[in-house]
């Protein structure tokens, strides 16, 4: 993990330009679908947080945020963003798999964080997160989205769903992955879908949201929005 901490703060100043190039501003699009899921006074922890322009708004929200990032760099970004507005918030240089917070969170973000992660990996980032979510709160994960499914019949786009084929999402995310890869930003691995995953540790998907490449092009981002059950 600290060589891709080390990677993480060269392009700390450029990585999220960059991602709304590459996406078309979809990336953008999909962190930001999750913020009517908070509410003003929910704690809310944003893991792998990176510049912080999910955690900004969700700040600007209301909530008790809490952010975490192996890159100091990184959360210096979020901390200018936040201080220019008057806004607060925890922010946590560390290992995301080593936080535990006192008591579990209303919601928890990983947005385009789990895919750094080779699979053995991503899954016990995965896990630990649904841990720290408490009893009937939420897990939000915003990512690349897997080939051959359109959006569950739980969510609320009113769009019909375009499936898209495997070789259009091979074109567009192979070159990127690998391209992170050699620069040390993650592993290489096919896009992941965190569903059945997320099932095994008991969340229940509320609902997935797809965003296409431009007004026509393929779904090639999602919004997942999961769900730890309630005590009884």
């Amino acid at each position: 993990m600290k060589r891709t901490r080390y990677s993480h703060e060269r392009v700390a100043g450029c990585y999220e330009a960059l991602a709304r190039i590459y996406s078309r501003g979809r990336i953008g699009a999909a962190k930001a679908s999750q913020i009517e899921e908070m509410r003003a006074g929910d704690r809310v922890l944003y893991a792998g947080v990176g510049g912080g322009e999910d955690a900004l708004l969700a700040a600007r929200r209301g909530v008790r945020l809490s952010a975490v990032d192996l890159s100091p760099a990184m959360l210096r970004a979020l901390r200018r963003r936040l201080d220019g507005e008057g806004l607060a918030g925890e922010l946590i240089v560390g290992d995301v798999l080593e936080h535990r917070a006192e008591e579990p969170y209303d919601l928890v973000a990983a947005n385009f964080f789990l895919n750094v992660f080779a699979e053995e990996v991503m899954l016990r980032v995965l896990a630990h997160l649904a841990s720290q979510v408490r009893p009937g709160g939420k897990l939000l994960v915003a990512d690349f989205a897997p080939p051959g499914q359109g959006s569950t019949s739980v969510c609320t786009s009113a769009r019909t769903p375009a499936r898209t084929s495997a070789w259009v999402h091979a074109l567009y995310y192979r070159p990127v992955n690998l391209a992170a890869w050699a620069l040390r930003l993650c592993a290489l691995h096919p896009i992941y879908d965190y569903v059945p995953a997320a099932a095994r540790l008991g969340l229940s998907l509320r609902r997935r949201r797809r965003f296409r490449l431009g007004r026509s092009g393929p779904e090639l981002y999602e919004s997942l929005v999961f769900e730890r059950p309630a005590l009884p």
